[in-house]
């Protein structure tokens, strides 16, 4: 979850849908709101739907901020391996927060 999740769903959302939509549909962003562009956040809620195969709607919707400033950062660097860091970042403050939650409960 900490290395290669983030890099397969770097590779499929920022490499794969990301810049195929890019080189479609260009940066713009919406008539009112500055950021995130369009594509960023079709690519987000992409990301958060793809997560409900396997987490509830609001785990799943939790996801859309982290998946705005990964898409964010990519736009700004076109790097995969920026997103990758970032992304294995957000995971890791995940799993801290569900580890203190579950020692809070028990």
């Amino acid at each position: 979850m900490l290395l290669l999740a983030p890099l397969l769903e770097e590779v499929v959302f920022r490499r794969g849908l990301h810049a195929w939509a890019l080189r479609h549909w260009g940066r713009a962003t919406l008539h009112w709101l500055a950021w995130p562009s369009r594509v960023n956040l079709l690519v987000a809620l992409a990301f958060a739907s793809a997560h409900l195969l396997r987490l509830p709607l609001l785990l799943a919707l939790a996801v859309v901020l982290p998946a705005l400033v990964v898409g964010q950062i990519y736009e700004l660097t076109a790097g995969l391996w920026p997103c990758v860091l970032t992304h294995a970042v957000f995971n890791l403050c995940w799993l801290g927060l569900a580890n203190s939650l579950l020692t809070w409960v028990h």
